[in-house]
Parts: C-alpha cells; sequence; structure tokens
C-alpha cells in the first residue's frame, strides 16, 4: 500500500511539473507574440507614411527615372523579399501553409531545428534563406550608399545581426523562431524608415 501512495505521489509530482513546464512555455510564446505584434505594428505604421510620402511626390514628379523612386522601389523589393524569406521559413518549421508566420509565435515548432532550416542546412528552399537574403541586402546596402545619402547604418546592423555564425545562440524551437521572426521584421521595419527618410530628405 505504502509503495502505491509513493508511485501515486511521483506520478502527481512529474504531472504538476509538466504542466508548469508547459505553462512557462507558452507564457514564454505569448510574450514573444505580443512583442511581434508590437512590430508590425510599427512597420505597417512605416509603410503607410512612406506610401503617402511617395505618392505626393510622384503627383508632384512623376518622374520614373528619380533616383529616389528607384531606390524606393528597390526597398520594396527587398522588404517582399524578407517576408516571404519568413513565409517560407514558418511553411518548413511549422509544417503549415495556412497560418500567418507572425501568428505561429504561439505554437510550437515541428521541427526544432529552426536555425539549420533558415541557414539551409537541411532543407532547400528556393532562394529564401539567409546566405540569399543577406546578399540582396547587402546589394542594397551598396546600391544606397552610392546613389543616396541615406543613413544605412541600421541596415548593416541588421545584417550584422542575421550574419552571426548562430544567429539563435543556445535558443532552439519556439525561442529561435521567435528571433528569427522579429529580426526579419526588425529589418523589414528599417527598410521602411530608410525609405521614408529618403523620400522625404533624400
Amino acid at each position: 500500500m505504502r509503495t502505491l501512495k509513493v508511485i501515486l505521489f511521483f506520478v502527481v509530482l512529474t504531472a504538476i511539473g509538466w504542466g508548469a513546464w508547459y505553462y512557462l512555455q507558452q507564457q514564454d510564446r505569448e510574450q514573444q507574440f505580443r512583442e511581434n505584434e508590437l512590430l508590425r505594428s510599427e512597420l505597417s505604421n512605416l509603410h503607410n507614411k512612406a506610401q503617402q510620402v511617395e505618392d505626393s511626390l510622384r503627383d508632384n514628379n512623376p518622374d520614373p527615372a528619380l533616383t529616389k523612386f528607384t531606390i524606393a522601389d528597390k526597398a520594396d523589393k527587398l522588404t517582399s523579399h524578407v517576408q516571404y524569406t519568413k513565409k517560407m521559413l514558418a511553411e518548413r518549421v511549422h509544417i503549415d501553409l495556412v497560418h500567418s508566420p507572425d501568428s505561429l509565435l504561439l505554437e510550437e515548432p515541428d521541427n526544432e531545428d529552426v536555425e539549420a532550416i533558415f541557414l539551409n542546412e537541411k532543407d532547400q528552399f528556393s532562394d529564401y534563406h539567409r546566405e540569399e537574403l543577406i546578399e540582396r541586402l547587402s546589394k542594397f546596402i551598396r546600391y544606397a550608399e552610392e546613389y543616396s545619402n541615406g543613413d544605412v547604418a541600421e541596415l548593416i546592423q541588421s545584417r550584422e545581426i542575421l550574419s552571426a555564425n548562430h544567429v539563435c545562440g543556445e535558443m532552439q524551437g519556439s525561442e529561435c523562431y521567435a528571433r528569427l521572426v522579429k529580426s526579419l521584421n526588425r529589418l523589414s521595419i528599417e527598410l521602411e524608415k530608410f525609405k521614408l527618410e529618403l523620400l522625404r530628405n533624400g
């Protein structure tokens, strides 16, 4: 009888431990989701402001060859590439083609080796991985430096973060996924900031 009570005690203790662990993991995912929603809101606001400024400029000076329009178009194309890289990462990490990459921050990934997928070590996914993204970003930075007076310091910093040998450090699973999603959204924010400043003062 005593042996049965001891077994039941450890079973209950284990269940409580697993429940507490799951609760803490869920709380962390929800915190990451909230932080990312703030980034998405900032990105949306910047995009809308930049679009308003660009529309006004094009109305007054519709010359499509104007350098600032060319750079703005390149920034838009790069932002689209960044966001689609995020989408492709989500599809392979979560095996999910339905939900948005940002909403999946609330879920535990099906594939825990998130960093390897982003680095394109195990799963080839077209041109949407770290190496291609860094190459495109570097080209944009060189072009912006040559043809504008815009400050590219933040873009260079974003590139350095994503170029690190271990982008996620010791983080795995949902933690690594959240870090990558937020880093890609921050890069998109810096591109929108650069574009807005260029259109206003470039």
